[in-house]
């Protein structure tokens, strides 16, 4: 699957955090908006997993690198 800009842009910041971070961390490291990050990150779910929570808190975790 060949990634866009923005799914890499938001793997990267992911990583940063050591593979787990909040939507609302990922949105800030990457100046996007939060609801735009959530979907991404909802598209991306052959690479991340939902930990726990929804929305800003919702906290996410890498299970297969890009």
């Amino acid at each position: 699957m060949a990634l866009k800009r923005r799914q890499r842009e938001i793997l990267k910041a992911l990583k940063s955090f050591g593979g787990q971070a909040t939507t609302a961390a990922i949105a800030e490291k990457t100046s996007l908006d939060v609801k735009g990050v959530a979907q991404t990150l909802d598209a991306l779910f052959v690479y991340v997993e939902l930990v726990h929570g929804k929305g800003r808190e919702a906290t996410w975790r890498i299970i297969r690198s890009s």
